[in-house]
């Protein structure tokens, strides 16, 4: 039988490992799948917002806490920690992060605009120049 301690050292490396979301299924497979249904029901919702109702807490806040408590390396707490969004390394693996977590099921997803405007930003372009680099395609209309 796992202690609570290894259950929770393995929460935390799935988190990290998994930053895109993947890996976090693994911690409450059943709440992780109903935060997906509603996301998936309701495409404007975030998904900090969705783990706030569902877990009663955001997943990042959990596994920053969790990182904090083992003295995990510091290139992982920063990643983890909004105040160094501005960090070169941090804000690459963040717009990277977001935008292969938000075109996971298709370039339809609310929150494509800022992660296109975010990362012109970084590299001094324009959104629609960013939509041509990574490949985005118009969503269908709906009917």
């Amino acid at each position: 039988m796992k202690t609570n301690k290894t259950i929770l050292l393995t929460i935390v490396m799935v988190g990290i490992s998994g930053l895109a979301g993947a890996g976090r299924v693994t911690i409450a497979p059943d709440r992780m799948l109903e935060v997906r249904r509603r996301q998936v029901n309701d495409s404007t919702l975030r998904s900090r917002a969705v783990q706030e109702t569902v877990f009663g807490v955001a997943l990042a806040d959990l596994q920053a806490g969790l990182a904090r408590m083992w003295v995990l390396p510091e290139l992982l707490l920063k990643l983890m920690d909004d105040a160094y969004s501005d960090d070169p390394r941090v804000r690459n693996v963040t717009l990277a992060v977001d935008l292969a977590r938000h075109s996971a099921d298709g370039w339809a997803d609310a929150a494509l605009p800022d992660d296109y405007a975010r990362i012109a930003e970084l590299l001094r372009s324009t959104p629609e120049q960013v939509k041509a680099m990574v490949g985005a395609q118009e969503a269908a209309p709906e009917g």
